[in-house]
C-alpha cells in the first residue's frame, strides 16, 4: 500500500495548498529582488551614488526573502514534521523581509 493512500485527502490537499502559497511567496520575493536590481541599474546609470547606498539595505532584505522562500518551499515539500515546522518559520521570515523591503523602497522613493 502506498504511503500517500494512508494520508487523508484533506491533509494532502492542505500540504499542496501550503506548497503553492510558499511558491507564491517566492515569486513575490523574486519580484522584490528584481525591482531592487532595476533601481540599482537606474541609479548606477544616473550616477546617483547616495541612492545606491540607501538601496543596498533593500537589496539585502530582498535576497533574504528569496532565500527564506526557497527554504519554505523545500521544507513544505518534505515529509518530515521538523522540516514543515522550519518551513513555517521560513515563510514568516519571507513575509517580513518582503514587507520590509517594500516599505524601505517606498521610503527611498518618497525622498527622491
Amino acid at each position: 500500500m502506498k504511503k500517500s493512500s494512508l494520508i487523508p485527502h484533506h491533509l494532502v490537499q492542505a500540504k499542496t495548498l501550503a506548497v503553492e502559497a510558499a511558491k507564491m511567496q517566492m515569486r513575490a520575493a523574486s519580484a522584490s529582488l528584481k525591482a531592487v536590481k532595476e533601481w540599482i541599474t537606474l541609479h548606477t546609470q544616473n550616477r546617483n551614488y547616495g541612492k545606491l547606498k540607501e538601496i543596498a539595505e533593500a537589496s539585502g532584505l530582498a535576497a533574504k526573502a528569496v532565500a527564506s522562500a526557497q527554504l519554505s518551499v523545500e521544507g513544505l515539500s518534505a515529509d518530515m514534521a521538523k522540516s514543515r515546522a522550519g518551513a513555517i518559520d521560513a515563510a514568516k521570515d519571507t513575509s517580513e523581509s518582503v514587507q520590509m523591503c517594500h516599505r524601505f523602497m517606498r521610503n527611498v522613493q518618497a525622498r527622491a
